[in-house]
């Protein structure tokens, strides 16, 4: 059954590519060849056509120095939004996070209320943080591309936070890894998760209060 279904995906596979490459050979799908009574149709022009339509280089036009204003004060209106939301997640699940590891150095049971509390919470935060410092790249490269302020401040701890975000995901892997195979050295692992962790909301925090800053 397994190989029947890998034989139909491949057959699949070389399908497509064949409707992207038949036109570039000279031929074309005429369906009234076929006995339908339509005009000769070429799938491959009709792929291009909706690739060309939808491609986001329809978008990437250049903007006036106004629109590029407006882009940016709307993109950071969302992450001034979405960095509230972020700080407020991390801050409630680094009080969570002191509990769990309070109950490690305790030998109290790992698995428990907090915990259950704290990974959740943990991977909303994470989306959080990590959609901040995304519209803080795209926020970066409007303001370059279109010689807008030049925010060095909140440029540079977006960047770091980048280096921070990157570490705590790390450890965050680490400490699950510990927790299953070493539970004793969960407990420091599990400790230096929590500085990355507070380190990064820091820099959250930083990045929040630079993108005040005007020219």
């Amino acid at each position: 059954m397994k190989k029947k279904f890998l034989i139909c995906i491949l057959i699949t596979l070389l399908s497509i590519a064949a409707l992207f490459t038949q036109e570039q050979a000279g031929l074309s799908l005429g369906f009234n060849k076929l006995g339908f009574d339509l005009p000769g149709i070429s799938l491959n022009t009709t792929f291009n056509n909706f690739f060309n339509n939808y491609s986001l280089t329809k978008y990437s036009k250049v903007l006036s120095e106004t629109d590029a204003s407006n882009l940016v004060k709307k993109i950071e209106t969302a992450n001034t939004v979405v960095s509230v939301l972020a700080m407020v997640g991390y801050t409630s699940n680094a009080v969570l996070g002191a509990f769990v590891l309070y109950e490690k150095f305790m030998d109290q049971p790992y698995w428990n209320g907090f915990l259950y509390t704290h990974i959740p919470l943990g991977l909303t935060s994470g989306l959080l943080g990590a959609t901040v410092i995304s519209l803080g790249y795209v926020d970066v490269a409007l303001r370059k591309k279109y010689n807008l302020f030049n925010n060095k401040a909140n440029a540079i701890s977006v960047y770091i936070n980048t280096g921070l975000a990157a570490a705590e995901i790390g450890f965050v892997v680490a400490n699950l890894i510990t927790s299953r195979f070493n539970p004793e050295a969960a407990k420091w692992v599990g400790l230096v998760h929590a500085i990355t962790t507070t380190s990064f909301l820091i820099g959250l925090t930083v990045q929040f209060g630079t993108s005040f800053i005007k020219e």
